[in-house]
């Protein structure tokens, strides 16, 4: 089978691991950044380097990927569009609501978007149990995703962190629901905490807190339902936990899923897409809402809705 040629378009630490899976997928991987470090990891790894998206006008590209600093999203993609090829872009699609409003015009049914929590097995699986009715009537989503400061530095900590969360809310809910309140922590006059509270008045809602302000690093989803709760902690276990009843001491029983990781599963169905398979989960529409909900989310916590 005649391997893809897909363009790597930024190769900071996680664009190298993109650059891992696509290879042990079996895509020929052209990387385009002009960083010594991105050269020496081409270098090392036996893939071929470009300064600048100008030189992919003479390949013969089955799609690219954009893994640049979130606040250049926008400008890689217009570069990008000319090429007429797919594009896999990592979260948050853009930082403004215009510019993403712009992309997906652009690029139509050509665009997804890497929203990695929604390929999270333990995600899907909170997912099937929320509409099986195991938990009974879904009351709401927490989502609490914690650590300590952050390698980017280009966005705040609402921009690197909340579009995980609400693309976990659209895996188990089936929606992002529309924002009703936020408080965002500020340091040095940048956002490095927001909470909020999404949907709720007889709807199911979603709670956030999202934080680069805990010496905890804290990974975790719990669904509420009537009848029970089910929670995923990244604790290594691979389980989902179900507690029922009304008694003082719940009734337990774990769920183990498959620690298929993610980014690798994401990759796969794009790359099955680009060779003419069933598009991935995330397409450009939805990366859109996602930056309309932040922007909404923002303006609640009395930020700009845009600022970085």
């Amino acid at each position: 089978m005649e391997r893809s040629r897909v363009a790597l378009v930024g190769c900071g630490r996680w664009g190298r691991l993109i650059a891992r899976d696509l290879t042990d997928l079996g895509a020929l991987v052209t990387v385009v950044d002009p960083s010594d470090a991105a050269g020496a990891f081409a270098s090392a790894t036996g893939l071929d380097q470009l300064a600048s998206t100008v030189g992919l006008a003479g390949l013969d590209l089955d799609g690219a990927v954009v893994a640049t600093p979130a606040s250049t999203h926008a400008t890689t993609l217009f570069d990008l569009a000319d090429l007429g090829v797919p594009v896999f872009c990592e979260k948050p699609l853009t930082v403004d609501v215009g510019e993403a409003e712009q992309v997906v015009d652009l690029y139509g049914d050509r665009l997804h978007v890497m929203h990695v929590w929604r390929y999270h097995r333990g995600v899907e699986l909170l997912g099937e149990l929320a509409r099986s009715g195991e938990l009974g009537a879904v009351q709401g989503v927490r989502t609490t995703r914690t650590n300590w400061t952050s390698p980017r530095t280009d966005v705040d900590s609402i921009w690197t962190l909340v579009p995980h969360d609400l693309t976990i809310g659209i895996e188990v809910l089936g929606t992002i629901p529309p924002p009703r309140a936020a408080l965002a922590e500020m340091i040095d006059g940048r956002a490095v905490s927001l909470w909020a509270h999404l949907g709720g008045g007889g709807e199911p809602w979603l709670v956030v807190e999202a934080s680069t302000r805990s010496a905890e690093r804290r990974r975790e989803v719990r669904v509420h339902g009537s009848l029970a709760t089910a929670t995923l902690a990244d604790d290594g276990s691979n389980t989902v936990v179900i507690a029922a009843g009304s008694e003082l001491d719940p009734r337990l029983r774990s769920i183990s899923f498959d620690p298929d990781p993610p980014l690798r599963r994401e990759l796969a169905a794009w790359l099955d897409f680009i060779t003419g398979g069933d598009p991935p989960k995330s397409d450009g529409a939805e990366g859109l809402e996602v930056v309309r909900h932040i922007a909404q989310l923002r303006t609640l916590a009395g930020l700009d809705p845009f600022s970085s």
